[in-house]
């Protein structure tokens, strides 16, 4: 069988596909973007490529003029990989987008395939018009799908999960006791799994329409949005302390006192996806959402990780 290729490898969420493609004895190559001679080198033949590579959000870099900082990973490399791909029978891309592509919260509906696009900030417009270039590129030349995770978790993880459990290990008093907004999540292993059943369906899965993308024309590529999980942010630091053996320090401060900030919309706000499209394919979680945050914080505890 044709292998998969694979860019962003060494990645949060590249490091634990690699370890469950091996773990199933798939074939796989990678592309790394750090090689300025990847795209210039003779591929094999390929069956599929999961592009995971990208410029990753950054607080700050949140500037009207740090977009061009972020297309260079998120549209124009991906787009060089596309070719490659394509030149290397590929049949099927798989981009790895971000669920800001539809906005930073949700009210009363999760996030869907068809709902418009209501991107902030330069990350999510770059990650935006990735998708869409790839799929001019793509079109009735090569499967193109699109993947909109919501928060990534498991070993590893950086940012804001990381700052919490921290806080949490140290019985630091949280000023979270009524940050009740629901948030999907997907664990990096889950998410994976989801990937690799995706390079291995026999068919062409089923289109959807993606938003808005010109008066005269709605573009029509699948967007899958995986979760495990939709959890509050209070309940998620209950979990998360009893899985290190400690007590939650929660107070309940007013979310009025957050609202002049950016944590607002992070902590208290809810984010949700509908992730049943994903399931209607025939997937099913490879690991349990309890197992998946258990193995974090196990590797966050462990020694190694303290150092």
């Amino acid at each position: 069988m044709k292998p998969v290729l694979i860019t962003g490898a060494s990645g949060f969420l590249g490091s634990r596909l690699i370890e469950l493609l091996k773990s199933d004895q798939k074939s796989y190559l990678t592309l790394s973007h750090k090689d300025p001679t990847a795209l210039t080198k003779k591929t094999p033949a390929i069956s599929s490529v999961i592009h995971l590579a990208g410029l990753a959000h950054r607080m700050d870099r949140q500037s009207e003029g740090d977009l061009e900082y972020y297309r260079e990973a998120n549209v124009r490399w991906p787009e060089k990989v596309a070719e490659l791909a394509m030149a290397s029978g590929a049949h099927r891309f798989i981009y790895i987008s971000t669920v800001k592509v539809n906005g930073e919260y949700t009210n009363e509906d999760p996030f869907s395939a068809g709902d418009l696009p209501d991107p902030h900030g330069p990350y999510a417009i770059s990650k935006l018009e990735g998708e869409r270039a790839l799929f001019d590129i793509c079109r009735n030349r090569m499967e193109f799908i699109v993947v909109r995770p919501p928060l990534i978790y498991g070993p590893g993880v950086k940012g804001n999960l990381l700052r919490l459990m921290r806080l949490i290990n140290k019985g630091f008093p949280l000023p979270l006791g009524a940050a009740r907004g629901i948030r999907s999540m997907i664990s990096a292993t889950n998410l994976s799994d989801f990937l690799i059943y995706l390079t291995g369906l026999k068919r062409r899965v089923p289109e959807s329409i993606a938003g808005l993308y010109d008066p005269e024309m709605d573009p029509l590529y699948p967007v899958y949005f995986p979760s495990d999980i939709e959890i509050s942010t209070v309940d998620l630091i209950r979990l998360l302390a009893r899985n290190m053996k400690s007590r939650a320090l929660l107070v309940p401060v007013p979310p009025i006192i957050f609202r002049p900030t950016g944590l607002y919309e992070r902590l208290f706000r809810s984010l949700s996806v509908d992730s049943r499209e994903c399931r209607n394919l025939g997937w099913k979680n490879r690991v349990t959402a309890s197992e998946a945050l258990a193995e974090m914080v196990q590797s966050y505890l462990s020694p190694h990780a303290q150092l």
